[in-house]
């Protein structure tokens, strides 16, 4: 394998919503980007550099509570104190996104360090030889990338599924291989599922922003050479992918890979929807956004209406001065909007 296997990147400047996704030269999605609005000023990405506060020490847990300039709440990794004081203004460099129950992580920026100027800069720059790859618009593509990284159940290239299933602790990733037709013996397709399984987990991962601890349960029986390669395997598809540490062991007697990664953007899915699992009223708004540019776009003299639902027409009002800039730029008087409180989320034609 090249040290990169990406090929280029393509986006979407949809309405009040930037996306893009970094293919691979067999054309698998492998890395995900959106930005909503102008959020880069609203909260923190890996790789930005910005003032903070100290505001208390956590020696037991090594480091101290800080407060960045954007007055946001952050942990911040220290081996020692290094003479730093409760109130001391100091530069630090994001290394962790804010996600759900947990602060953004940070560590104590390097003298005239600069850091991304914004998201996407940051971004780019995570990706393996990403400043080379060249950009095209593909909205179609974009848009099956982002659905993918919602899906339970992937499919294996050569038949069978992975199954992918979050845990409090840990990210579960099952091996089905129901159906898959495979020649030699056991222990030889055990090996092949085995290596596939483990590099199309990696390339979710990468993916869909996921970090902290992950168990592959692995296809037996796997001897201790392929055992190995599965876990190369593994290791080496995503650090193709991907700046952030990666450590894995080789599979256990059990068949169980191990491995842990390092975090580092928000995972896209708790970006995109709630505790339960829902799309967030914000996310069901832009995506209607990018459903009335379409009709737009094949319906060049048309004008639109989108009714909205009590909660997603809440989500409009939140950032109304924003939608309605957003609204007229792209569609000039075309598109109208009104509350739909007992009714469905609608772009309809007026």
């Amino acid at each position: 394998m090249s040290s990169s296997p990406l090929a280029e990147i393509l986006i979407h400047d949809a309405p009040g919503e930037y996306r893009a996704v970094a293919i691979d030269d067999q054309g698998q999605a492998c890395r995900l980007f959106f930005r909503r609005w102008n959020d880069d000023t609203r909260r923190h990405f890996p790789g930005q550099v910005l003032g903070a506060r100290v505001r208390a020490f956590a020696d037991d847990q090594g480091g101290a509570f800080i407060e960045t300039d954007m007055g946001e709440g952050a942990y911040l990794a220290l081996k020692t104190r290094d003479g730093l004081t409760e109130g001391q203004h100091l530069n630090v460099l994001i290394k962790a996104s804010a996600r759900r129950e947990k602060l953004a992580r940070a560590v104590v920026a390097s003298d005239g360090q600069v850091g991304a100027t914004s998201a996407l800069e940051a971004w780019v720059a995570s990706l393996p030889s990403g400043a080379q790859l060249p950009c095209r618009d593909d909205p179609q593509t974009v848009a099956a990338a982002f659905d993918e990284a919602g899906l339970d159940t992937v499919t294996l290239p050569h038949g069978g599924w992975l199954h992918l299933e979050p845990t409090r602790a840990l990210l579960a990733i099952d091996v089905d291989t129901a159906g898959r037709q495979g020649r030699g013996s056991a222990g030889a397709r055990a090996r092949s599922i085995g290596i596939e399984a483990a590099s199309t987990a990696a390339r979710q991962l990468a993916l869909r922003d996921i970090g902290g601890a992950i168990v592959l349960d692995c296809i037996g029986p796997l001897n201790k050479q392929s055992g190995e390669a599965v876990r190369a395997a593994f290791v080496t598809t995503f650090s193709a992918l991907s700046a952030r540490k990666i450590k894995a062991l080789a599979p256990s007697a059990f068949g169980l890979m191990e491995a842990s990664l390092e975090w580092g953007e928000c995972p896209i899915v708790e970006r995109l929807t709630d505790r339960d699992g829902a799309p967030t009223a914000e996310t069901l708004l832009l995506s209607l956004f990018r459903e009335v540019e379409h009709e737009a776009a094949a319906n060049g003299s048309a004008l639109f209406e989108l009714a909205l639902s009590k909660p997603v027409y809440g989500a409009y009002l939140h950032r109304q001065s924003e939608c309605d800039k957003v609204l007229a730029e792209r569609f000039g008087g075309r598109v109208s909007v009104k509350p739909n409180a007992n009714g469905p989320d609608e772009v309809r034609r007026r």
